[in-house]
């Protein structure tokens, strides 16, 4: 162990003591350019320094911006009671995959037997009322009842026509059959089914609780009918086209995922300054998507042929960018001028540099061992 630490200290030695051979040259002393930087040959080689030149590479007029998981319209049910009733049974659990009308909850009450109770009345009133119009009817058509009958009789079949219309729509809404409820046979309950396939996300109610129409008793959202909501800044909508490829990926996740830009919005929220986007996601297998998840984008633009350098070649100071740019070499040493520049994009490890002048012999490789500040 003692034999490690001291070929430890040893090579911690040797590497300070050639990083300490870099030197800055002082105008005072030279009355040059302040900017030149002396690296002699044998710090050079001892920490693996090498030149290399501006090089083409491909960048892309990207829009990096936040986005979130959502639901499509279609994708997303919010199930509420069509009439009043307090909750039997609850068939369904957080989480839980369902399939479309399939049950999920069992209600009852006094609203729900009315309706019903109504209905039959309403039936057989109706056919008691049709028989006295088409009496009535036949008298007038022989001369022997009045029209003013008549037209009682037609105006009180046509109300409890509607009615009993209007009433047949309701059990047929709750999911209960008409004609058993015409013919007396009541249901003591009713049953509340998924309109779509998914999972339940939200459960609202518990046994007992008396739920009204008004009351959202659960949330089912449609896994297949994920897409990515994406917040863009005014400034930039003019660069978008449908059918863009856009990556993201997801809070706490490194991995790329992709999708197309499918429609572009056309308002402006004026709190955020931003419109919203939307973008089909290529594979809804590729992660376990919830809705409202955040999401980091980039929507990939053109691409073009740029000037650029190895990341590792650049050095910042002062909150500027620099580029040491080989001046003059001989045997003893390498003199390299700081040369301060202006950065674009970074991709796959090469930085785009704005300048219009080139640069020929650049170190692209060691150049975060020298302190220029």
């Amino acid at each position: 162990m003692r034999l490690q630490y001291i070929i430890l200290f040893i090579t911690s030695l040797m590497f300070f003591t050639s990083c300490d051979e870099v030197k800055v040259i002082d105008n005072e002393e030279t009355n040059t350019n302040s900017n030149l930087v002396e690296i002699t040959k044998t710090q050079f080689d001892a920490n693996d320094m090498a030149l290399g030149k501006l090089e083409e590479k491909s960048f892309s007029e990207s829009i990096k911006c936040n986005g979130n998981i959502m639901a499509r319209p279609s994708g997303i049910a919010k199930i509420s009671p069509s009439v009043s009733g307090f909750v039997k049974s609850i068939n369904v659990c957080f989480g839980q995959r369902i399939e479309a009308n399939q049950v999920l909850f069992e209600l009852s009450g006094n609203e729900f037997i009315e309706i019903q109770q109504d209905f039959a009345e309403t039936a057989s009133q109706l056919n008691n009322a049709k028989s006295e119009y088409d009496r009535i009817n036949e008298l007038f058509n022989e001369k022997i009842g009045t029209e003013k009958e008549l037209i009682s009789a037609k105006s009180k079949y046509k109300t409890l026509n509607a009615k009993y219309i209007s009433l047949k729509m309701k059990l047929e809404i709750i999911g209960i059959s008409p004609a058993k409820v015409e013919n007396g046979d009541f249901y003591d309950s009713f049953v509340i089914k998924s309109p779509i396939s998914g999972s339940i996300s939200e459960i609202n109610v518990s046994l007992g609780q008396n739920a009204s129409t008004n009351d959202v008793l659960a949330q089912v959202i449609d896994n297949s009918m994920f897409y990515l909501k994406i917040s863009i800044f005014e400034r930039d909508i003019n660069k978008l086209k449908i059918g863009q490829e856009v990556k993201f990926n997801l809070s706490g996740s490194n991995e790329d995922m992709t999708a197309v830009l499918s429609s572009i919005g056309k308002v402006v929220n004026y709190e955020s300054k931003t419109i919203d986007c939307y973008a089909s996601i290529n594979d809804l297998k590729a992660a376990n998507f919830v809705n409202n998840a955040f999401a980091q984008v980039e929507i990939m633009g053109k691409e073009n042929n740029k000037k650029a350098i190895s990341e590792d070649a650049i050095i910042k100071a002062d909150g500027k960018f620099y580029l040491l740019v080989l001046k003059n070499k001989t045997n003893e040493n390498f003199i390299f001028e700081k040369t301060e520049v202006e950065i674009g994009q970074t991709i796959n490890g090469y930085t785009e540099i704005l300048n219009k002048e080139s640069f020929n012999d650049i170190l692209t490789k060691g150049a975060y061992y020298i302190n220029v500040e």
